[in-house]
């Protein structure tokens, strides 16, 4: 009889002891996951306004519905927006064209500068950015000194630009980020 329940106990160690090192094991996996969830650019998306509303909008789905309607009801602003952005910078010829960056969290705007083959060109003032871009510029970043995250996002640019798209998004921490190669449509 005292077999049975030596036995028994032994058992029940053996359960609670296995149940003991799964739990250990699932927590250290729950803590890593969550710490490279919170240092990961995804999760700084979400909170750029800290704002319910603009977590709704990153949903996916939400998403394309809510890009969906701004391209049908906001088509004649975009123009009006595009008109006015090549109205203040010159654009001289055809092969030229315009982007306009906007940064979507707050920061101190003169750390933020861009380069444009190699060479200073502007820096950010009220958060935003206009540059004027040729064939072949390589458009530059430079958000060395700025700990924090920062969104950008392309507000609006030339209809002759290839290769960049309106609301186009981008992450950047403390560091230079290279923007693709400008490439103009050819209008013939």
């Amino acid at each position: 009889m005292f077999r049975g329940f030596y036995n028994f106990i032994l058992r029940l160690i053996e359960r609670i002891e296995s149940l003991l090192i799964k739990g250990t094991i699932s927590l250290l996996i729950l803590l890593i996951t969550v710490q490279i969830a919170l240092n990961d650019p995804l999760s700084a998306k979400l909170q750029f306004e800290n704002s319910y509303l603009q977590q709704l909008k990153e949903i996916p789905v939400v998403q394309q519905v809510v890009t969906y309607l701004q391209r049908n009801n906001s088509g004649v602003k975009q123009t009006a927006e595009l008109k006015e952005v090549t109205q203040s910078e010159s654009v001289t010829t055809d092969k030229q064209g315009i982007v306009e960056l906007k940064v979507l969290n707050s920061t101190t705007d003169q750390q933020i500068k861009v380069f444009i083959n190699k060479k200073l060109r502007k820096t950010f003032s009220k958060g935003q950015a206009r540059i004027l871009v040729e064939p072949g510029d390589k458009i530059i970043l430079d958000t060395r000194g700025i700990n924090k995250g920062l969104w950008f996002q392309v507000t609006a640019l030339s209809d002759n630009l290839q290769n960049f798209n309106g609301g186009e998004r981008f992450w950047i921490k403390n560091d230079l980020y290279t923007l693709e190669e400008v490439k103009v449509r050819k209008r013939y």
